[in-house]
């Protein structure tokens, strides 16, 4: 078995059934909530970074990660069922990208309207979504979830919602610790990295592509040989 193409077959997404993509996207959700359960999980426990952290918004955030894990695997075993009985079905991946967004606005909402975390979220949906999904879902999704961003933002600025209900009052006042912006750094980190991976994938998948278009230019179609064109070139 050759691990590589494996890996590649899988790495680039561009390239995979349907139902994969919406597994694929499924699964990376799934791990992306983990490293927030257990940046919740962590951050009660080290005395430098709790003494700045409101714990029952922690508890919350940690709810909400644990909830999301199990949403995403309910819809996970939907997915394998639609794989089975209809390969070719985009309603998963259509019900996956508004399940990309959600929860983590409730994350935004916690850490922050305004924060790097609801930039990077902001910038990821769309992003899979293009490379993934139907367009006139993705556009759906993405303008649902920058007016949600918009009211709630707008929300916080009349004094409905409090700002940033993660950490303690005197974290949002002037001085800001800088242990606050290292929290803020590792919340984003696997954000950026999954914008990353997907970014990545889509464009070595379009690369791998183009290669395989011209190849099939240059070549004979029965006997594999270089073809007139290729001689001309």
């Amino acid at each position: 078995m050759d691990i590589s193409a494996t890996v590649k077959k899988y790495f680039y997404v561009i390239d995979l059934p349907e139902n994969d993509k919406a597994i694929m996207v499924n699964i990376g959700m799934s791990l992306l909530y983990l490293s927030f359960v257990c940046a919740a999980f962590f951050a009660e426990r080290i005395p430098v970074v709790a003494q700045i952290m409101n714990f029952d918004a922690l508890h919350l955030a940690e709810r909400i990660g644990l909830i999301s894990i199990a949403l995403m695997t309910v819809f996970l075993i939907y997915i394998l069922y639609m794989r089975i009985v209809n390969p070719s079905s985009t309603l998963p991946n259509n019900i996956q990208i508004f399940l990309i967004g959600q929860p983590l606005m409730l994350y935004a909402v916690l850490n922050g309207i305004t924060q790097i975390v609801t930039g990077l979220l902001l910038g990821m949906l769309p992003l899979i979504g293009i490379i993934l999904f139907n367009r006139k879902h993705v556009f759906y999704a993405a303008g649902l979830l920058w007016i949600e961003v918009i009211l709630l933002a707008m929300a916080v600025s009349l004094g409905y919602l409090p700002n940033a209900p993660l950490y303690v009052d005197q974290v949002k006042a002037e001085h800001v610790p800088i242990f606050f912006t290292l929290t803020q750094i590792l919340l984003s980190a696997p954000v950026a990295a999954m914008v990353y991976v997907m970014g990545h994938s889509l464009m070595q998948g379009l690369v791998l592509k183009e290669k395989k278009i011209l190849e099939l230019s240059r070549t004979d179609a029965l006997t594999g040989l270089w073809n007139r064109r290729y001689l001309n070139e």
